[in-house]
């Protein structure tokens, strides 16, 4: 999988100028990219919960020339190795901020004993709302 760095994120902000509204975000690290005034912010973080559940968190935010954009976006946990998807979840809004968040427990998701190990990756269908 190519990473998603500063060069992705340029020409992201170009098809967006050209009227683009939906895109597929598949970042692996956290981070954050800047092109000029407009910025993307990525978070992502998996935390031992009670009875030993994972509980894995991810935040996005998009500035585009300054403005917060409001986006509402659908979380998939996708197989590393396969491609397939292990769980899809539904679309979630930005809050008033502009920030994306979406939490899940490892316990939801299809052979949850595998997840540990890394084989799977988040990808984020997103839709811009205006």
């Amino acid at each position: 999988m190519k990473l998603f760095d500063e060069n992705c994120f340029a020409l992201l902000l170009k098809t967006i100028d050209h009227g683009m509204k939906e895109f597929t975000l598949k970042i692996k690290n956290t981070g954050e990219f800047k092109v000029g005034n407009s910025n993307l912010v990525y978070s992502g973080k998996c935390i031992i919960q009670k009875y030993d559940d994972l509980k894995c968190i991810y935040r996005i935010s998009l500035t585009h020339k300054g403005r917060k954009l409001q986006f509402k976006a659908r979380c998939q946990v996708m197989d590393w190795f396969e491609g397939y998807e292990r769980k899809s979840f539904g679309f979630i809004e930005t809050d008033s901020n502009g920030l994306y968040e979406h939490s899940f427990l490892e316990s939801e998701i299809e052979n949850f004993g595998k997840f540990r190990e890394q084989n799977w990756y988040p990808r984020f269908h997103v839709t811009l709302i205006n």
